[in-house]
């Protein structure tokens, strides 16, 4: 055969092949002053009282995501724009939106910690807690205080002897 009866060779791998992208970044770490490693996020606001002020936002939000905390024993609850979890965590009212999820056990304070959403991040505080509260996340694991600690989709927190992990669905 000659040469200009043999069809024409195939295009070349490379055009048929379409670049791959990266790999997607893992989660910054926590930080304990309740940022991401981006410093122009505003800092969280503290608060003074017992039951501080709703924070901005909604964390049932427009994309259906539902934002679950599964306790130890097996309780779970889908989270509106916040909770409230302790012994009594209702006492002294709740804001609009917010759950009061009440937890028993030895050292578990009557409003021992919230989980909300503050600029656009769900957040970890503690309320004044006698036994402290806790943020384990990628292998460390924080203390939570009044501004607030970021947490990310698996985080487990731990409260008095008692733990809870955040996830969505």
């Amino acid at each position: 055969a000659k040469a200009e009866d043999l069809p024409p060779p195939p295009p070349s791998s490379q055009s048929l092949t379409p670049p791959v992208p990266p790999p997607p970044l893992a989660p910054p770490p926590l930080q304990p002053s309740g940022r991401n490693s981006d410093p122009t996020l505003p800092a969280p606001v503290a608060f003074s009282g017992s039951v501080p002020p709703p924070p901005p936002g909604n964390l049932e939000g427009s994309d259906s995501v539902r934002h679950v905390l599964r306790f130890d024993d097996g309780q779970e609850i889908v989270i509106g724009n916040g909770v409230y979890v302790g012994r009594h965590p209702t006492k002294n009212g709740l804001p609009d939106g917010y759950h009061g999820t009440t937890i028993r056990g030895e050292h578990v304070s009557r409003v021992h910690w919230e989980l909300s959403l503050t600029n656009g991040v769900p957040q970890i505080r503690d309320l004044g807690s006698g036994s402290g509260t806790e943020v384990e996340s990628q292998g460390q694991r924080i203390p939570a205080t009044a501004q607030g600690v970021d947490i990310a989709v698996g985080a487990t927190v731990h409260f008095a002897d008692r733990w809870a992990t955040y996830t969505t669905e």
